[in-house]
């Protein structure tokens, strides 16, 4: 077993990871053999039956979860989803789990570190998610003390292992819970857990997934996302995927796509190192304090000085007008980061955010900046 302390900063406060992705590679790399196809869920009456259970006041507080078509009752396979925990305005925890059978048993227990959860379990080697051979995995987060908590489901993938269901309207899923002075849980009042009906609109290209483009031979540079995705590729096949721009920090931090930074931050540490760097550059708080979400890589230009042999980055990013809670920025907004090099470490005093005076467009080239 594997234990991975997961911190929750300002970018995961979202209600799911929005990701379009292909499936996973194989060795041979054919695309007949790498396609998989996105369940019908029209052919599905998708439900899920979420119930907690503890043995005493003071245990484990256990959510049984199951996935199931309640058209003929039976379980649903290969479930990838999400889970957020939500108390108030602040989300305690959110991550990605994954159960072949289709059902799961997540074991809470209390935690003290606000903002920080600790899984005790393997990754699932294809999506990513929490998972274990019996189906039950351990969580420690500051949860289910006295007060009432939202649970939200999001469903990344089911029925095949890498087959991924329609991100622009997934199944989704709440409940919420009251637990006592005595430490008891129980359903809230008018509390309800909705099954997804799926719709069936017609798409236009950039509405379709990735995949299906590359396949129509649309390169893959020019693949069209939806508004508010970014096009990435993945680093094992080198597929592209439409993800939401919120979500590709994290990604990178867990080595899914390739760093934006890494032409620069790799001269000055590792890979783990650049990583961690890029996560914590979108994530930076005058940033996030500005608007919780949208905000894109744009481009980076750099600095040095031979004399004082000092070396520094200026990261660009960019948020739309119609993210946020800044409408008044008709142009949208701008965030500009200072790194310095030597070692590398964001320079916070030197973070500047607001809105753009005018649409601009922005064409920096690094090795003009290295002159």
């Amino acid at each position: 077993m594997k234990t991975l302390l997961m911190i929750s900063i300002f970018a995961i406060i979202t209600t799911g990871i929005t990701v379009q992705l292909p499936p996973a590679s194989s060795d041979s790399g054919s695309l007949t053999e790498l396609y998989t196809p996105s369940p019908d869920l029209t052919k599905i009456s998708l439900s899920l039956s979420d119930t907690f259970k503890q043995t005493s006041s003071n245990s484990t507080k256990d959510l049984y979860l199951e996935f199931f078509d309640a058209k003929n009752n039976t379980m649903i396979k290969n479930a990838s989803f999400f889970i957020n925990v939500i108390k108030g305005d602040k989300i305690l925890m959110h991550d990605l789990f994954y159960t072949k059978t289709g059902s799961m048993t997540i074991k809470f227990h209390p935690g003290n570190d606000m903002g920080k959860w600790t899984v005790n379990g393997s990754l699932d080697p294809i999506l990513g998610g929490w998972m274990s051979q019996n189906d039950a995995v351990y969580v420690t987060v500051p949860a289910f003390t006295e007060g009432t908590y939202h649970v939200h489901f999001s469903v990344l993938a089911l029925v095949y292992v890498n087959g991924i269901v329609d991100q622009r309207n997934p199944p989704t899923f709440d409940s919420w819970w009251s637990v006592d002075k005595k430490g008891n849980i129980s359903k809230y009042d008018n509390s309800t857990t909705v099954s997804f009906v799926p719709s069936s609109n017609s798409v236009g290209i950039k509405d379709k997934p990735p995949l299906q483009q590359l396949q129509s031979g649309i390169k893959k540079p020019d693949i069209k996302c939806n508004q508010n995705f970014v096009l990435v590729i993945k680093k094992e096949g080198h597929w592209p995927a439409c993800i939401n721009s919120d979500t590709l920090s994290k990604l990178v931090l867990r080595g899914w796509t390739e760093n934006p930074l890494n032409e620069l931050l790799l001269k000055y540490g590792n890979q783990t190192q650049a990583n961690l760097v890029f996560y914590e550059v979108m994530n930076e708080p005058k940033v996030r304090e500005w608007s919780m979400k949208g905000w894109k890589y744009d481009s980076y230009s750099y600095a040095s000085n031979s004399e004082t042999q000092k070396f520094s980055a200026t990261i660009y990013l960019s948020l739309p007008h119609n993210v946020g809670n800044h409408f008044e920025c008709e142009n949208g907004s701008y965030a500009l980061v200072v790194l310095n090099l030597k070692p590398v470490e964001i320079e916070h005093n030197y973070t500047e955010v607001g809105c753009n005076i005018a649409q601009l467009t922005t064409n920096l080239d690094p090795e003009l900046n290295r002159k």
